[in-house]
C-alpha cells in the first residue's frame, strides 16, 4: 500500500550550488520534490493521497473555467531558478 503521509526532510545550510546540482543530476521526472529558499532544502516524497488531491483538485478547477468560459492553462510541478532570490 502506498504511504498515507508524504515523507518529508528538511536540511538547512546548503548552498545555491548544491541545490542547482541536485536539480541537474535528478533531471526533469524526479522525486524527491526539491524546494529551495535562503539555504533551507526541502525533500518531498508525495504520498499516493497528495497526488490524487492534486489531480482531484485540478479537475475540479477544469471543469469551473469550463462552465464559466474561463480560459485557463493546465501545469504540474515546475521549478523555478531564480538565485538572485535563493
Amino acid at each position: 500500500p502506498a504511504p498515507t503521509a508524504d515523507q518529508v526532510t528538511i536540511l538547512r545550510g546548503v548552498s545555491w550550488r548544491t541545490y542547482d546540482s541536485l536539480l541537474a543530476d535528478l533531471g526533469d521526472a524526479r522525486s524527491p520534490r526539491l524546494a529551495f529558499q535562503k539555504g533551507t532544502l526541502e525533500l518531498m516524497s508525495p504520498s499516493f493521497w497528495h497526488e490524487r488531491l492534486g489531480a482531484f483538485l485540478g479537475l475540479l478547477v477544469t471543469q469551473y473555467a469550463r462552465a464559466r468560459s474561463i480560459r485557463v492553462v493546465s501545469a504540474r510541478s515546475m521549478t523555478m531558478r531564480r538565485e538572485d532570490l535563493e
